[in-house]
């Protein structure tokens, strides 16, 4: 066994600042860990609230519904809290990274429909997008099952959809293909608070939506350029 000793870093041209040089590397090291850790810790608190917030919103609206007779409408804007609250929790982690996976969120936000037997091919990779990001997707992905789910392709056994999302000219896009539905009823349904709900966040996000009724569905491409300058 041999030792590293005071006069060995000297003759070999260093000095004493050496090791200090290693300790303060060390302690910075330490730093960054001791941080990461905090940053896990307070995502972690943070999504225990954001959970709870989600919970009372909705318990809100429960008894508003109730007291006014309104049940169905209060049960139509849980759907939208519950898809909203799917999609931050499961992304909180990452949040302090400003960024997070875009498919951990999308599933989570269709997960009480492929739990329902509902068929969604997810086509996406593990793209990055910036946080903020979540709302947005999340609610015009919930409108987009819940169409599907009361006048498209999911009211028949054999529809199905197909879900993709990638980077394109700088913006992301999505694409929703349904097959299988009764086209003609999800078309005249097409108008309506959902739509007029999609149509409005895309604009405030600053993208847009194409909706192409075909002989044997739907096709949707969602645009949206103004998350430029996150990483793939």
């Amino acid at each position: 066994m041999s030792f590293v000793t005071q006069r060995d870093v000297a003759h070999a041209g260093g000095t004493g600042s050496t090791a200090s040089g290693i300790m303060n590397n060390g302690d910075m090291l330490s730093g960054a860990q001791s941080a990461e850790r905090h940053a896990r810790e307070m995502a972690r608190e943070l999504s225990h609230r954001t959970k709870n917030m989600f919970s009372v919103i909705s318990g809100i609206v429960n008894i508003t519904g109730r007291a006014r007779g309104a049940e169905s409408v209060a049960g139509e804007i849980n759907g939208r809290i519950q898809a909203l609250g799917r999609a931050y929790e499961t992304t909180l982690d990452e949040a302090s990274s400003g960024s997070i996976e875009l498919g951990q969120a999308i599933r989570a936000i269709l997960d009480p429909y492929v739990a329902e037997g509902r068929t969604i091919r997810f086509k996406g990779n593990g793209l990055q997008v910036p946080f903020q990001t979540v709302s947005t997707v999340g609610l015009v992905l919930f409108e987009l099952a819940d169409n599907a789910n009361r006048h498209g392709a999911w009211t028949t056994p054999d529809g199905f959809v197909d879900l993709d999302w990638y980077w394109r000219d700088d913006a992301l896009e999505i694409t929703w293909r349904e097959r299988g539905g009764s086209v003609a009823a999800g078309a005249a349904a097409s108008p309506g608070t959902g739509y007029a709900i999609m149509d409005r966040l895309l604009r405030t996000a600053g993208g847009s939506i194409k909706r192409d009724w075909c002989a044997d569905g739907l096709d949707v491409t969602l645009h949206m350029p103004s998350i430029l300058g996150a990483g793939v």
